[in-house]
């Protein structure tokens, strides 16, 4: 079953009356990424962060990755992330990728400063979606075209969370996690700020 959570992205980017058209975009996947947002219980849950397990969906025991406190380690415990409130710092305290914001997105950049991924509620787009001079659908075609993962309950899926690939499922329920965690998490699974990525089985 299905539990996404999004939020009112495009309540709070644009305004309710622009919410309220009849119409919508024309592509099915941007119609259903805007369903689903306006069709969000409100108001959403506190975020929080605990420590996770992450592996690989209908993959063993044994996790591909952990993450401990600050720290993030692949599943034989070695460190491959110290995160703090300010980025994303290597096991020997070298800073790989910074935590930014722009409007109701947060960033994750990495040491030259470019977008990796943003995040909005249970979403993790690539890059940074240019909305600005945009109308609410076309918000959502943008969107759709950036979105990477879907944070859906305990999984992270590739794409929208009712079509898109399950990529790893979690111990703890990592819709509710921070957009930080969610940006962490995402570049563990992407390999990127010192990760590997998810090895291919």
């Amino acid at each position: 079953m299905r539990r996404l959570l999004p939020i009112l992205f495009c309540v709070a980017s644009t305004g309710l009356a622009a919410c309220d058209q009849d119409s919508g975009p024309t592509p099915d996947d941007a119609q259903a990424l805007y369903d689903e947002v306006r069709a969000a219980p409100f108001p959403v849950p506190v975020a929080f962060d605990t420590d996770v397990e992450l592996r690989r969906s209908g993959g063993g025991v044994v996790p591909d990755f952990v993450i401990i406190n600050s720290v993030a380690a692949d599943g034989t415990g070695e460190p491959i992330q110290v995160v703090s409130n300010g980025g994303i710092a290597s096991p020997d305290g070298e800073l790989l990728c910074s935590f930014t914001s722009s409007g109701a997105f947060s960033q994750l950049r990495d040491a030259d400063g470019d977008v990796i991924f943003s995040s909005l509620g249970p979403f993790v787009f690539e890059g940074q979606p240019q909305l600005a001079g945009k109308n609410a659908f076309q918000q959502a075609q943008t969107l759709m075209a950036h979105l990477r993962f879907s944070y859906d309950f305990d999984l992270l899926v590739e794409g929208l969370a009712s079509s898109g690939e399950e990529m790893v499922e979690a111990n703890v329920p990592i819709q509710f996690s921070s957009s930080n965690r969610k940006l962490v998490i995402a570049s563990l699974v992407d390999g990127y700020c010192g990760s590997e990525g998810l090895d291919t089985p």
